[in-house]
């Protein structure tokens, strides 16, 4: 009879509680990414995974953040004991949250969505669902809280199998995203006609600069230094962090680093820039797969740029962009900003899950349950104020 077997490497790793056992799946832990690279790819390529769980990004934060002493890499994968096939891939890590040791996503303040890698052939019912993650659970090393945030519902179409374990509740963020039609006129004479008025005199504007040009990056090296020239600005971004400032810290640079050498190489990552001569305006990264583009990071210059608006003047010239070559999804994030809203982006729903595995982490649990309530409510106020505007 088959059951849950939870395989961990290096041995290190504490063998899971026999209370583990479950019928019809085992669960392997592994701690170093190159070990889970090429199957987690090719559980990608067949199921669904958003960009920031993709192996240009995950390699990256695994070989730099994912050093950083405190962190432990998690990479969990789903395994149908009786086929052999994966069917699902989980890129965690555990560290320290206070005194309690807690297992996230792999984050640190980096990633916009924290979703599982879907596989084709993931169970779609309730029973084996909370059962493959109940296994998940006994099979992690010692930890008090599992702490997931912004999660979607829905990963490439699919559900995420995530949604329905125990502990999952709607999220205090909002994502929005845009799907565009086939004519780009149609869509852009739909935007009121202020904010149209308004992008259209902040391209002239900035047009009256000498050497004023918009033009997407391919060169990594360039990219970089865009890039981290914006960093005395870059906290003004589309992604809307709750977490420390980061962009200072060493393992970051490289993170980035390498996502610009290997995503700009594969085509993965987009870095579009607003400049004005050699003096840069504004720049915004873009993640890139099959489903559409991602806008995970934007920095503009400030100052006397103010007037171009360049912001909201860069994500159009971006989608005007992208839109000829024929993409038609352009997510914003989460973060529910006005200008999202008049870009013509809609709310899409997001998850959070607080579960506590030992006692230690009940209060923390209660806590943060709490907050999330409170802050949904003045999500929702909020919006009831801003609803008028973007009618």
């Amino acid at each position: 009879m088959s059951h849950v077997e939870a395989i961990k490497r290096p041995a290190a790793l504490a063998a899971p509680k026999p209370e583990a056992a479950a019928f019809g799946y085992r669960i392997e832990v592994d701690t170093e990414y190159w070990r889970v690279q090429s199957r987690w790819e090719r559980l990608a390529k067949v199921g669904a995974a958003l960009p920031m769980q993709r192996q240009c990004w995950l390699s990256a934060f695994y070989a730099s953040v994912g050093r950083i002493p405190g962190v432990d890499p998690l990479l969990v994968t789903v395994v149908d004991s009786l086929s052999g096939r994966d069917l699902m891939g989980l890129p965690l890590i555990r560290q320290k949250q206070g005194r309690l040791r807690a297992v996230t996503f792999a984050d640190r303040g980096l990633t916009d969505y924290n979703a599982p890698i879907v596989g084709p052939f993931v169970p779609r019912d309730l029973k084996n669902i909370r059962q493959i993650w109940r296994a998940v659970r006994r099979a992690l090393p010692a930890t008090d809280l599992v702490l997931f945030d912004r999660m979607p519902s829905h990963i490439g179409g699919q559900d995420n199998p995530l949604a329905f374990v125990d502990g999952v509740f709607e999220s205090g963020s909002t994502a929005l995203q845009l799907q565009m039609p086939d004519n780009y006129d149609d869509w852009r004479g739909g935007l009121d006609r202020r904010f149209r008025r308004e992008l259209d005199r902040a391209w002239r504007t900035f047009n009256e600069h000498e050497g004023a040009t918009f033009r997407l990056i391919e060169n990594s090296d360039e990219a970089q230094d865009f890039f981290f020239g914006f960093k005395r600005h870059s906290k003004t971004s589309v992604v809307d962090f709750d977490h420390a400032y980061v962009m200072d810290q060493p393992a970051v640079r490289r993170f980035y680093d390498r996502v610009f050498a290997d995503g700009l190489t594969d085509g993965t990552v987009r870095f579009a820039v607003l400049q004005a001569g050699d003096e840069p305006v504004a720049g915004l990264v873009m993640l890139i797969d099959r489903e559409g583009c991602t806008f995970h990071h934007l920095a503009t210059a400030g100052g006397r740029w103010k007037i171009c608006s360049p912001g909201r003047l860069i994500l159009d010239r971006a989608m005007m962009a992208l839109h000829a070559e024929g993409f038609r999804l352009f997510d914003f994030t989460f973060g529910d900003y006005p200008y999202k809203r008049q870009f013509g982006a809609r709310p899409v729903r997001l998850l959070d899950a607080h579960i506590a595995v030992s006692w230690r982490a009940l209060p923390s649990v209660i806590t943060e349950r709490a907050r999330h309530a409170l802050g949904r409510r003045e999500t929702r106020r909020k919006t009831e104020q801003d609803l008028p505007a973007y009618r």
